[in-house]
């Protein structure tokens, strides 16, 4: 951010010295936002999330895609690998995923991801919340995580970079940490009563 605009937010008494917006200025971006919100007025997806992540004035919500098939070695999960260019998670495997959006019901948000990430599938349902995750170590940002086994149909097609893996095997060393420590074994836990 830039100095001078420190010193005023600092100044105004909306910002303490470490940067974090104090009580008053929440209050006044909260009027801000309320005023938005009488008006009509939308703010674009991204301004919404740079006000979460940046600005900590909430927590996001996350919708983890978990495909299962029964392969050779028994019932298998989908993963995706990011990026070698990923600035966070460079090559890492993660459960398919993005945010709601507001006013997005969880099934779009599952076909959303599907059609971005997963060329090839096509999500019948998405009615199964199997758990939640709540991911404050993301080195992101803090946000919270809802699991959802999905009925799909096709295959990720030979553009999508990742494997479907094991269920019942230890999860890859290579994926993002709170995927592999917390939701792996929230989809094993599943799996293995149903």
């Amino acid at each position: 951010m830039d100095d001078s605009l420190d010193d005023l937010l600092i100044e105004s008494g909306w910002e303490n010295s470490d940067g974090k917006i104090t009580s008053e200025g929440f209050e006044v971006l909260r009027l801000l936002l309320e005023n938005a919100r009488k008006n009509k007025q939308r703010f674009p997806f991204p301004t919404w999330l740079e006000l979460m992540h940046v600005g900590g004035v909430g927590v996001t919500i996350p919708i983890e895609l978990v495909m299962v098939r029964e392969g050779k070695r028994g019932k298998e999960v989908f993963l995706a690998r990011r990026s070698p260019k990923d600035p966070d998670f460079p090559d890492q495997l993660h459960f398919p995923g993005t945010y709601v959006w507001q006013g997005e019901e969880i099934v779009d948000t599952c076909r959303r991801v599907a059609a971005q990430e997963l060329p090839g599938v096509t999500i019948v349902n998405a009615d199964k919340e199997i758990g939640t995750s709540n991911n404050a170590d993301n080195p992101r940002f803090h946000d919270f995580s809802i699991v959802i086994l999905v009925e799909h149909t096709g295959e990720p097609d030979g553009t999508v970079k990742g494997g479907w893996y094991p269920i019942e095997e230890e999860p890859p060393q290579n994926m993002i940490a709170w995927h592999r420590s917390r939701i792996w074994l929230i989809v094993k836990s599943h799996l293995a009563k149903n």
